[in-house]
């Protein structure tokens, strides 16, 4: 949703109890997120077309839930985090990395939308 945001992701964001859906796309979000982040009915992250930098951080991968993770069209470098592959419940991923993660995990997911470009 596109709101013409900017600053940091306040790490607060992720302790919200009832939060379901975090829709911040579009907007001019910038530096990491943050490296401790976890909620257990989060199941839908919308990140993309921001400018979000660094590595995605291993924390990704404390959402039970997750369902939905677009971190596309971003400035991430690194690689897709093992952590990621490892959500049970993931069914569409959308992220663009400098390297992506080699080997059969991705092959574990039920998934039905998948974009690493």
């Amino acid at each position: 949703m596109t709101n013409l945001l900017n600053g940091t992701i306040p790490r607060g964001l992720f302790n919200l109890p009832l939060v379901t859906i975090i829709e911040l796309t579009d907007n001019f979000f910038s530096g990491e997120l943050p490296a401790e982040m976890s909620c257990d009915v989060l199941d839908q992250i919308y990140f993309s077309n921001n400018w979000f930098s660094d590595e995605i951080p291993p924390a990704i991968g404390n959402f039970p839930r997750l369902q939905t993770l677009f971190l596309d069209r971003n400035r991430f470098r690194g690689k897709i985090l093992r952590e990621i592959f490892d959500l049970k419940h993931l069914t569409k991923i959308n992220i663009k990395c400098e390297q992506h993660h080699r080997g059969d995990s991705i092959f574990n997911l039920n998934l039905y939308f998948v974009n690493l470009r």
